[in-house]
């Protein structure tokens, strides 16, 4: 589009008189977007602090996550209640530990 003065006064009007309702729906708008990359990076970084877990840790974490009481993890592992509460405590210290690894933020 060819930029007329017409077009160019619009312009300077809008930059120097912007209408705050516009200006408020522009910040919902980059606001929502930030939110949902900051949320796909951190949902990127929590996964690959899980892959990084043993097989036996991933199940394990999967299964309590999912709503199985520590009875039963424990029970599909041949191990106590108390051992799987253990063992459970010892995976999240592990996800919070690569996940630091994996962070570019400062700790």
């Amino acid at each position: 589009m060819k930029k007329t003065k017409k077009n160019k006064s619009i312009a300077d009007k809008t930059v120097s008189n912007p209408d705050p309702e516009l200006v408020e729906e522009l910040e919902d708008l980059l606001e929502q977007v930030i939110i949902e990359e900051a949320s796909q990076a951190v949902w990127q970084q929590f996964e690959q602090a899980l892959y990084q877990l043993d097989k036996q840790s991933l199940d394990v974490i999967e299964s309590y996550l999912d709503g199985v009481p520590k009875e039963a993890v424990g029970k599909a592992n041949k191990i106590t209640p108390a051992q799987a509460g253990d063992m459970i405590s010892q995976i999240k210290r592990d996800i919070t530990r690569n996940l630091k690894k994996g962070s570019p933020v400062r700790h």
